[in-house]
């Protein structure tokens, strides 16, 4: 029992902090998500469906659409050195920075 409280108790305090990227343009979080996803691709040129369901998940928190899914993936099988340089730019604030690095251990 107490692992579900501690569960349902870590559920109720992500709600309350929404990520980082929450208010940012749908760029940004796409840009974001790529860069994700890249990582992803890093380790065996392959984004297996736990990978999937983590960047999908990804784009629910960052409040963007499930449907950008495909062109998050497309965008990062491309891994086009300025989808790279745009990434790192628009990663502004520490927040962001520190978010983004979470987000890659994950």
């Amino acid at each position: 029992m107490a692992v579900l409280d501690n569960l349902k108790k870590l559920n109720e305090q992500t709600k309350r902090y929404p990520h980082p990227l929450a208010g940012e343009s749908a760029k940004i979080k796409t840009l974001y998500a790529t860069g994700v996803g890249m990582m992803a691709l890093s380790t065996d040129h392959n984004i297996d469906g736990n990978e999937k369901a983590y960047i999908e998940n990804l784009l629910l928190c960052i409040d963007l659409s499930e449907s950008a899914l495909p062109a998050v993936i497309a965008s990062a099988t491309e891994g086009a050195e300025t989808t790279i340089l745009e990434l790192v730019q628009s990663l502004k604030t520490p927040a962001h920075k520190h978010a983004f690095a979470l987000d890659l251990l994950a």
